[in-house]
């Protein structure tokens, strides 16, 4: 996958995050909305940044940067899974497997990035 692949998945992500917001009208909705947003623009940033890193500093500052992002969405979507149990709302659930699909994305690029680290080092 490459970043303009991941930039567009983090995209449409932020946008189905607004539609679920106007489609579940509620305060805790726009909350969980602007949480998901603000967190999904840091991790994205924060990962183009991680490619461009040069210092062994940096690149632990960023990846320390993303993992708390990336467990304030998780945190986010595991809230919204929970309240959406006893509604089942389809669009709620496609929501949440696209949100964890995202996740395991960047979790995957990292993961592969420090591994050429490590192999750039050795």
């Amino acid at each position: 996958m490459n970043l303009k692949q991941i930039q567009e998945l983090t995209k449409d992500f932020q946008e189905q995050s607004i539609q679920l917001a106007e489609l579940v009208p509620s305060s805790g909705m726009v909350q969980s909305t602007a949480t998901l947003l603000r967190s999904s623009r840091q991790i994205y940033t924060h990962f183009v940044r991680l490619l461009e890193v040069t210092s062994e500093q940096q690149f632990n500052k960023i990846i320390d940067t993303m993992e708390e992002e990336m467990d304030e969405v998780t945190y986010t979507l595991d809230q919204l899974e929970i309240a959406n149990k006893k509604r089942q709302i389809s669009l709620v659930s496609s929501f949440l497997q696209e949100g964890y699909n995202l996740l395991s994305v960047y979790a995957k690029c990292c993961e592969h990035i420090i591994e050429k680290r490590i192999e750039k080092e050795e």
